[in-house]
């Protein structure tokens, strides 16, 4: 799926029927989709243009209001779903695969001013309050345990928690360079 529309159609599927009407993430991942579209670089440029301002717009009230970030920078895979509203930071440029998931509290970034960006692979779970930093990779089907403070790799299907991360079960984490 290339298109922003394309995976929203795919984000859409993993919210209840009504999400729309209560759910802030499902707005703010609707957000960052418009705006991430305003950004491709295809035929609709001066449409694209001229609803840019609109989508930023909506950007600062889910920073404001409903305290989710996703900056449209992000390249975030089909399928991605938001629990809960409240302090949910996402870092510009970071990448994140196709079905994954996120709790309240959530920050993914980088670990200092001009860093490498984490990168998510498909099917990730991260719980409340969990803390992504720096040039790490967390692999398929990972899930980071509430509270987690993640700064080395985590291998596919392993499950972290603790602070800093220590692998609760499955392999062992990868020393970061």
């Amino acid at each position: 799926m290339s298109t922003s529309w394309e995976r929203w159609k795919a984000d859409r599927a993993v919210y209840p029927p009504r999400a729309w009407l209560s759910e802030p993430g499902y707005w703010a991942v609707w957000v960052y989709r418009f705006g991430a579209w305003t950004l491709e670089p295809d035929g609709a440029r001066v449409a694209k243009r001229l609803l840019w301002p609109a989508a930023f717009a909506l950007h600062v009230f889910m920073k404001a209001f409903v305290s989710i970030e996703i900056p449209f920078t992000c390249d975030i895979g089909p399928g991605f779903r938001v629990f809960h509203q409240g302090t949910i930071v996402l870092g510009g440029g970071i990448r994140i695969g196709a079905r994954c998931r996120l709790r309240q509290g959530v920050t993914i970034g980088v670990a200092e001013r001009g860093g490498a960006v984490p990168v998510l692979g498909d099917d990730v779970f991260l719980g409340v309050n969990a803390v992504v930093l720096g040039p790490v990779t967390i692999g398929d089907g990972a899930t980071v345990a509430a509270g987690a403070v993640v700064m080395k790799d985590v291998e596919p299907g392993t499950v972290v928690g603790g602070v800093p991360a220590k692998v609760i079960r499955g392999r062992s984490m990868a020393a970061s360079g």
